[in-house]
């Protein structure tokens, strides 16, 4: 698969959503949605049809043979993709459920006692429907009488059948409270009784708890069976999640890349979001085909042309920002593309810019320079020279904000193993504001272009 060979990684194709499934497309080498029963995106929200479990997949980052629409999913911690290994259910419910595995006995005692097993844990302000079947066995002189135990301030309107075994009942069943129990006549022998109601839970979350005893005090045995149940279902609705509903994490492996809520994969044909700053000179953005490019020339002597966003928030230390970049231009060009932070947008703004910088036929280096968008490294360079950058298809930088006015720059040529190739954290008084990506000419007329991969923050 060419993309591998050439060291990229796969790339996703569509939109990407929380709780969704991806999968490998065989055809075009890339992850894509996966789709369910009919074509639907299984997107792990009420329903979605039904993600097949498929062969294992251990990591596609090294091409070990992905089968044709293999369902996927993204380990942060092997900072791998890997199979999701998951049989839809087609849907779900919100339901609670608790079911009796053991027989449980009273004897001699009409004083109601909480079940051992039928309680469920409910939530503040949440109203539930109930039902419950409870098989009990009890003779005729003790029998069997049922309650509830329920948070403070909670209510509660239910029903069941009168009598008990032989018993006619009524078309219509009494309507009972919270604070109400119900006899039932035994006769020796296993007997099912069913109960319907509604929970109303006020400010107190708490448990929801059948309370049970002997109605007249006896020797013999008064027993709760077994396969008895409760069920509590919130009455607001909210359905389970389709096809097992993985938790999305990061949409392109990248190590421990940052994984946050500001992602751009570029791949909507849309810079919406973000605001252009060109002090100088000429840049055209352009974002197709799952990168964004830019051709650039003639910015002043550190000047930047840059592509900001606003920090998600109050800016808070640690962030890191992360992107993959190249860059080409003619053999004696001078050029500079990465990633920065920045207090603003305005031409005047600080800066702490962590690129890729081509000087001449012999100097490839990358950079961690501090400054303004005019004047990008008037404040300090701290920089080391690398093997000509051509033999990389990406490389990838990370920058982040470590603490109060502490910066660091760290580099990769996989997006894996990231080092700061001997590049010392640096310090720089600003509070970013923003973020984004950058390039400059540095006052070269040649044409250049530089080329992005994606960006990334964990803010």
């Amino acid at each position: 698969q060419a993309a591998e060979r050439l060291g990229q990684r796969p790339k996703v194709r569509g939109g990407i959503v929380r709780n969704q499934f991806f999968q490998w497309d065989d055809v075009d080498h890339q992850i894509v949605p996966a789709t369910g029963e009919g074509g639907v995106p299984v997107t792990g929200v009420g329903g979605g049809g039904g993600a097949t479990e498929l062969a294992d997949l251990t990591d596609v980052d090294n091409a070990l043979s992905p089968v044709n629409g293999e369902v996927l999913t993204y380990d942060s911690g092997l900072g791998l993709w890997t199979s999701a290994a998951v049989t839809g259910t087609g849907g779900g419910s919100s339901a609670l459920i608790a079911v009796k595995e053991t027989d449980e006995t009273v004897t001699s005692s009409t004083t109601l006692q909480d079940d051992d097993e039928l309680t469920l844990t409910v939530e503040a302000n949440t109203t539930y429907l109930l039902t419950a079947a409870i098989a009990f066995n009890a003779d005729s002189t003790p029998d069997i009488k049922f309650a509830w135990s329920l948070p403070s301030g909670a209510t509660m309107t239910w029903s069941a059948p009168d009598g008990g075994p032989g018993a006619t009942f009524k078309n219509v069943m009494n309507a009972l409270t919270e604070s109400s129990t119900v006899n039932v006549a035994g006769d020796g022998s296993d007997d099912f009784y069913p109960i319907v109601g509604i929970v109303r839970i006020g400010g107190t979350a708490g448990s929801v708890t059948l309370q049970w005893a002997q109605n007249t005090s006896n020797a013999a045995a008064t027993t709760v069976l077994a396969d008895s149940w409760l069920r509590l279902e919130d009455a607001a609705g909210g359905g389970g999640g389709g096809g097992g509903g993985t938790t999305w994490l990061d949409p392109v492996p990248s190590g421990n890349a940052p994984g946050g809520t500001d992602d751009d994969e570029f791949d909507d044909s849309s810079l919406t979001g973000w605001t252009a700053q060109t002090v100088s000179g000429t840049a055209t953005w352009t974002e197709d085909a799952d990168v964004l490019s830019v051709l650039f020339h003639s910015q002043t002597s550190d000047d930047l042309a840059a592509q900001l966003k606003a920090i998600n928030g109050t800016p808070t230390s640690p962030i890191a920002i992360e992107t993959a970049v190249r860059m080409m231009g003619a053999r004696t060009f001078v050029g500079f593309a990465g990633i920065l932070f920045t207090d603003g947008t305005g031409a005047g703004a600080n800066s702490v810019f962590a690129c890729i910088n081509h000087g001449s036929a012999a100097e490839e280096r990358i950079r961690l320079m501090r400054g303004t968008l005019t004047a990008f490294g008037s404040t300090g360079t701290s920089d080391v020279n690398v093997a000509d950058n051509s033999r990389y298809p990406w490389t990838h930088l990370r920058l982040t904000w470590v603490s109060a006015n502490t910066w660091r720059l760290e580099a990769s040529p996989d997006g894996v193993t990231f080092d700061p190739l001997g590049i010392a954290d640096t310090s720089f008084t600003m509070t970013p504001t923003h973020y984004g990506l950058a390039v400059s000419a540095n006052g070269d007329t040649d044409h250049s272009i530089a080329t992005f991969e994606f960006f990334r923050s964990d803010a």
